[in-house]
């Protein structure tokens, strides 16, 4: 202390004289004017630690012209000179702390002790006011990054109900604050892991400090949808981890605060896992295929190979050698048969090559109702389908997998339509179908 910067407002030039002198024995800058709209144009031009201001001013009152010096400097510190006894209330509402009275009249020292004071208590202010700024843009900062996390960031209380979701919540399963906050977090879980989280619900228990935590994966219900076909549609897969929260009280003791749950969702992974799975599963069946489809082949060579022999002989016109030619028709669709499942087994994953879609659509149903007796399968083919560049073995494995799913959602059996079809995508349809390049495509429909 001692180089602030002091304004002196009174009506009295040899009072503002006295003052002055005063002051600036203590090392402070005073300046002083009894003119109260020169005082508000210095407030408005400079910066004064205080303004020490006689209440009763000439032309305004002294609470007039302490708001209009507050709208200039909304951090104003004013000591006010006055005979009453208690603050008016208008000044009482003003910046609390910000003020304070010095009762007339008052010697030197207590002129001195009173602006001493007063310097001290502003500057426990500004550390007050700069610290709350601070931690306000803490506060505005870590909620800043939890509001637009990607991961789903909530608060249990000590009934599993929430007290606190983050926005991704919304953006995840369509369920905003209003309908979460105070239901319990089973509302939102698939019903069959309910019973996994039971280690969850425990944390609301643990030891303070003791870093216990809870990791486990699990389906959360996208809120109003409910898709029978598509089961990603319906639910999203999610990494939870979730750890007691403990947080000091008035008196510093550790006081449980909730459950702190953090949740990344994974289901594009999971997905893709499926997938993967799914593939590797196809690729074993076609392994499986070749392999029987060979031995198939040798088997059906002897038969023909005897076939031929018994011929041997005959009349033609005979019964025997009729029955033979059947045998023989017979073993001529096996060998089909075999040429579909090493078709299927064979094909390289990265050649292509130009196909009728119709041909392969007509060819997967064949072999795929011989398997599925309790399905009926329907076929509606565009007969000028335009060519496609497929992977073939791809492609009779994305049909499979099409079909497959389809007689799992028909338990008690059913039909299955099949439809190809020429279409024109245009540029506003690209987004609406996934796709990058606008032209001419064909069309694939599996319906149940």
């Amino acid at each position: 202390m001692g180089s602030e910067t002091i304004l002196v407002v009174h009506e009295d030039l040899s009072i503002i004289s006295n003052i002055s002198v005063c002051l600036e024995q203590e090392g402070f800058a005073v300046t002083g004017t009894r003119d109260p709209e020169d005082a508000l144009g210095m407030i408005r031009t400079r910066f004064f630690d205080i303004v020490l201001l006689d209440i009763d001013l000439p032309r305004i009152y002294g609470v007039g012209f302490i708001e209009k010096a507050m709208d200039l400097r909304p951090n104003l510190f004013v000591i006010m000179t006055t005979r009453r006894e208690e603050a008016d209330p208008p000044v009482q509402s003003m910046n609390p702390g910000a003020w304070e009275y010095l009762k007339k009249p008052f010697d030197s020292s207590e002129l001195i002790k009173s602006v001493h004071d007063f310097l001290i208590r502003k500057e426990i202010m500004e550390k007050h006011r700069l610290a709350s700024a601070k931690l306000a843009a803490t506060r505005k900062q870590y909620q800043y990054m939890v509001d637009h996390s990607v991961d789903l960031i909530s608060i249990l209380n000590q009934h599993h109900c929430f007290t606190y979701i983050n926005p991704q919540f919304e953006h995840l399963l369509g369920v905003d604050n209003s309908e979460l906050i105070g239901q319990p977090f089973s509302k939102i879980l698939h019903p069959d892991d309910i019973q996994k989280v039971s280690q969850l619900y425990e944390l609301s228990h643990a030891v303070p400090a003791s870093d216990t935590e809870f990791n486990i994966r699990l389906r959360l219900k996208k809120i109003n949808k409910q898709s029978v076909q598509d089961w990603f549609d319906a639910y999203a897969v999610v990494e939870l981890r979730a750890v007691a929260m403990y947080l000091p009280d008035l008196q510093q003791k550790e006081r449980f605060a909730g459950i702190y749950c953090t949740a990344k969702d994974i289901t594009l992974q999971v997905t893709m896992e499926d997938q993967l799975r799914q593939s590797q599963k196809m690729e074993a069946i076609g392994t499986l295929a070749g392999g029987i489809a060979h031995d198939f082949n040798n088997i059906l060579m002897g038969i023909q190979g005897y076939s031929s022999l018994l011929k041997t002989g005959l009349d033609p016109d005979s019964k025997e050698f009729q029955r033979i030619n059947r045998i023989e028709d017979y073993i001529q669709s096996g060998a089909q048969l075999a040429g579909q499942l090493l078709g299927f087994a064979q094909k390289g994953l990265n050649e292509t090559e130009l196909i009728n879609l119709n041909h392969l659509l007509a060819l997967s149903a064949e072999m795929f109702g011989r398997t599925k007796k309790d399905i009926l399968i329907r076929q509606s083919l565009a007969p000028d389908l335009w060519q496609t560049r497929v992977n073939e073995g791809q492609m009779k494995q994305v049909l499979m997998n099409l079909f497959v799913n389809a007689w799992q959602a028909m338990p008690d059996g059913g039909t299955i339509h099949i439809r190809s079809e020429n279409v024109r995508v245009d540029l506003d349809q690209l987004e609406s179908l996934s796709l990058i390049n606008e032209g001419n495509y064909v069309k694939v429909t599996v319906t149940d």
